[in-house]
């Protein structure tokens, strides 16, 4: 398992930072809930590899698996119950000789095992974290919301990190191994009547790409924006939290793979499958269930707010409170932290929860070594 994605030395060890008790589960129990209806998506095609039963409590390989790897795993709520699905309910290490298991905290921009040790490779919502930021963004903090020229620099890096994640697995894969990867995807921006993809009261002059969740991203750099506004941070503090991450379109994903000659097709990998879909929203979903009074909805909606931005809080907080001047106290950042994800909860809970954009686009790639 690989549990980290960034490899940037200048970050160090301690780069994601959870505010959390170590080993509470608290971040699977926040995001996971969203991550693992789309990781029911991988079920199938796993299996179907392994020879397994798609039902985690009653599948069982038929044939050997000598490694599976997991990169991004995080605390591993939402992959565990596929690799039950995949092995066995009861763990090999209790059945079976000459098993072990094994972390690294080496990024995915690396190789992690020697060469053609792999069966089976999965990456659940890693993939969009760049190896290296390719520029401090001026006025926004999510790429999404940058410049044209601004994209270009992003997509270029986003791009070599592709080719560079790919051919390094297929170096990790034995020949017939399997490589399946789920990430969040982007579509191109809405034609000329079609309306902006972001909420009017976020203005920023331009029509950003279609992509899942972008409501909560523009809350998040709206919070992050009120706090530079009005000098609780300063500008340097504001660009340093530029997330290294990009939304890559379907064919900036698939373009590696019908480009004759490239790395990736020499390396012998092949896209078996594609398929982009949407997963719900586990808060709006909870919202809709009590709207049968006035109060009921009026504490819903609240619910959703808190809810929504605890979530989100997990995976966003570590580039934030990183990008504070160390000339600051911790008791300081953890105050502006507060600050921030208190503003983001009066900001969504503004906003109508049914129209609210919070939704996953994903994408799942299925790949196969030559």
């Amino acid at each position: 398992m690989n549990g980290t994605t960034d490899t940037d030395p200048s970050h160090g060890d301690d780069f994601h930072v959870p505010y959390w008790e170590l080993g509470s589960g608290h971040f699977g129990n926040m995001i996971g809930q969203q991550a693992r209806q789309a990781v029911q998506s991988c079920f199938d095609p796993l299996s179907t590899f392994t020879g397994s039963n798609t039902q985690p409590s009653s599948a069982a390989l038929s044939l050997p698996l000598d490694l599976a790897l997991d990169y991004g795993t995080s605390d591993g709520y939402s992959s565990m119950p596929l690799v039950s699905s995949v092995i066995h309910k009861t763990s090999y290490l209790s059945q079976y000789r000459n098993v072990y298991t094994f972390a690294t905290h080496f990024g995915f921009y690396k190789q992690c095992v020697p060469d053609a040790a792999c069966d089976v490779i999965y990456s659940s919502t890693a993939v969009h974290a760049l190896e290296k930021l390719p520029l401090r963004l001026k006025n926004c903090v999510f790429e999404i919301f940058a410049t044209d020229q601004e994209r270009t620099r992003f997509h270029a890096q986003g791009a070599q990190d592709w080719t560079k994640f790919l051919t390094l697995r297929a170096k990790e894969l034995k020949p017939g191994g399997l490589l399946v990867i789920l990430t969040m995807s982007s579509r191109p921006k809405r034609g000329a009547g079609q309306g902006k993809s972001t909420p009017d009261d976020c203005d920023r002059g331009r029509e950003e790409p279609i992509i899942g969740q972008i409501d909560v991203y523009a809350d998040l750099e709206d919070a992050w924006k009120q706090l530079r506004d009005d000098k609780t941070i300063t500008q340097e503090e504001y660009e340093e939290a530029t997330f290294k991450v990009i939304f890559r379109s379907a064919q900036e994903m698939k373009s590696p793979f019908e480009t004759d000659g490239s790395a990736v097709v020499q390396s012998g990998l092949r896209l078996v499958e594609y398929k982009e879909f949407a997963v719900p929203c586990v808060f709006k979903a909870g919202w809709f269930q009590d709207q049968s009074t006035a109060t009921a909805a009026a504490q819903a909606d609240a619910t959703f707010a808190r809810s929504l931005v605890a979530a989100h809080r997990v995976w966003s907080q570590s580039s934030f409170h990183h990008s504070l001047s160390d000339m600051r106290s911790e008791a300081e950042k953890t105050a502006i932290m507060e600050d921030l994800y208190e503003r983001c909860r009066r900001l969504v809970l503004t906003k109508d929860p049914q129209s609210y954009r919070s939704e996953t686009l994903m994408a799942r790639l299925v790949i196969r070594k030559v």
